[in-house]
């Protein structure tokens, strides 16, 4: 989980398997489509204020905080801070990218990566 400065406040952003779920059912995609649907210049408007709710809603249930924002609301969030939106969708990328499979080179950068920066 990932803590997300939006409007001058801090909020938990988690895109857990939960979340992908939710956004695969909402987009009627399979989770390997994921990737190709939240991509920044294929996105429309409605996307990212939903994706920004999906992670928004599960980062505060897993931090066992109350979530009651609306797309609307979360709209009005975003629109009032537009630069959160990046870190969104980097957080998004951050927390469902995986390294090349059959690349052993790869992961075990990847690996090296974790282990120096643990926070992420």
């Amino acid at each position: 989980m990932k803590y997300v400065k939006i409007a001058g406040k801090d909020y938990p952003v988690l895109y857990s398997f939960n979340a992908l779920q939710e956004l695969c059912e909402l987009k009627e995609c399979s989770f390997a489509e994921i990737d190709e649907i939240f991509v920044i210049d294929k996105m429309m408007p409605n996307d990212v204020v939903m994706l920004a709710f999906i992670g928004l809603q599960e980062g505060a249930r897993r931090a066992k905080k109350k979530f009651e924002m609306t797309l609307e609301d979360v709209d009005d969030l975003l629109m009032s801070d537009m630069r959160a939106i990046g870190d969104l969708l980097g957080t998004f990328q951050k927390q469902n990218s995986t390294p090349p499979v059959g690349n052993p080179e790869a992961l075990q950068r990847g690996a090296k990566k974790q282990k120096a920066n643990p926070k992420s």
